[in-house]
């Protein structure tokens, strides 16, 4: 057997790229939905200004590492 034959081709591995690349956009989609639901319910609950600053810092670091990730995997795909 061919070793080039069992290796993935450029075509399939770009599709898993942009599989890749959906799955992180969605995921930033997500953190951001995430951000204005946990908005709503730290104010309805009454709590501080500074409660909803730590915890929109937490998610503001998930979604720029998320968006780091998703940078770096459309450049492995061009």
């Amino acid at each position: 057997m061919n070793i080039i034959s069992i290796l993935p081709t450029c075509a399939e591995r770009k599709e898993v790229h942009v599989a890749e690349v959906v799955r992180l956009h969605q995921e930033v989609k997500f953190h951001k939905s995430e951000r204005l639901l946990l908005k709503r319910l730290l104010r309805s609950e009454g709590s501080s200004n500074q409660d909803f600053e730590e915890a929109h810092e937490k998610l503001a670091k998930a979604i720029d590492d998320t968006n780091e990730h998703l940078k770096s995997t459309v450049v492995q795909v061009v």
